[in-house]
């Protein structure tokens, strides 16, 4: 299953600008730092900090300011995102509010998932090493036995 996003990650140093179309279904994640949002022809302004994302409000032209060193992602209808625990199918209406605690529980389960699928392979290594070892032991005695 293929469950990556469609857009790279954006990299905004402390005080950069960047432009984005904003659409209807479409939104920001911050995976690290701080933005200030706003959108065109949508009153109010919005900060998004690491962990949370944003689901624009219709069609607008869209303005993100880091706070800080930022981390995000311009999420595009049909994007798959992660909501709690479970991975949503491709979205087509406006990208759901994740909290921070839902985006922390998900990483954590995503994290806890790798290294037990790195224990296994590991585990797996150091049981063919160690047949690869004995093997020869088990045949030298093999033979000393059979020779006495």
């Amino acid at each position: 299953m293929d469950d990556s996003l469609s857009q790279a990650l954006i990299r905004l140093p402390k005080g950069a600008v960047r432009r984005l179309a904003g659409r209807t279904g479409e939104g920001i994640a911050v995976f690290e730092g701080q933005v200030w949002i706003t959108q065109d022809g949508v009153p109010g302004d919005v900060i998004v900090s690491s962990g949370e994302s944003h689901a624009f409000a219709g069609d607008g032209d869209v303005l993100a300011q880091a706070f800080v060193d930022t981390v995000l992602i311009h999420t595009q209808a049909g994007d798959r995102v992660v909501d709690g625990d479970r991975l949503l199918d491709r979205i087509e209406q406006p990208l759901p509010q994740i909290s921070a605690y839902e985006l922390t529980r998900s990483a954590r389960a995503m994290r806890d998932a790798a290294v037990g699928r790195a224990i296994v392979r590991a585990a797996g290594a150091v049981a063919s090493a160690t047949a690869n070892l004995l093997i020869p032991i088990a045949r030298r005695l093999r033979g000393r036995l059979a020779g006495a």
